[in-house]
């Protein structure tokens, strides 16, 4: 018996695509592979980060960071607002009065996490509803000791610029990322 007798005879029906064709279906098994496959870092860092970004849009528009808070599970500590729980720690710095185009993320993390943040941003700014356009990538600044990276579009009716800046080297302990929102 041939191999293609083997072959014919193991099919019960129509082959099977192992690709799907429709391009709407090819987006969404890129995207399926992608969170698939996603690091335990990024698990672990990637929700609170949206959360924070999520929560700096409206606040960009006016509306005040107690509005914001109960919507996307920020907690008042002092003067600033957090995003807790496990994982990273995501402070965030609301727009005010002497800088109400501004808002920003300050994230403690582990090291193992910095790539992530950065994949996590991306992913968020580069997602269909906000397609915004990435202009700098993990470019050496302050000396080669962090890395920045940047998108520019628009998103929720504003034009946007995000500013991502990482530790470059590795070190013992925590590591901070910086995210900067400021809207145009």
């Amino acid at each position: 018996m041939s191999k293609t007798e083997i072959r014919g005879r193991a099919r019960t029906g129509a082959p099977r695509r192992a690709i799907p064709t429709r391009p709407g279906a090819i987006g969404a098994a890129v995207l399926i592979l992608a969170w698939a496959g996603a690091s335990a870092a990024l698990a672990a860092v990637s929700p609170k980060v949206e959360r924070g970004l999520e929560a700096c849009l409206p606040m960009l528009k006016g509306q005040a960071p107690e509005a914001v808070a109960s919507q996307l599970g920020l907690e008042r500590q002092g003067r600033a607002w957090m995003l807790s729980g496990a994982g990273a720690t995501v402070e965030l710095a609301p727009p005010g009065p002497a800088n109400p185009q501004v808002c920003a993320l300050y994230i403690s993390h582990e090291p193992d996490q910095a790539q992530a943040i950065l994949d996590g941003v991306d992913a968020w700014a580069s997602a269909p509803a906000r397609a915004m356009e990435r202009v700098r990538h993990q470019e050496a600044t302050a000396g080669g000791a962090r890395l920045t990276s940047a998108w520019s579009g628009q998103s929720a009716g504003q034009d946007l610029d995000i500013v991502l800046s990482k530790d470059a080297a590795p070190t013992d302990g925590d590591r901070e990322s910086m995210i900067v929102i400021t809207a145009r």
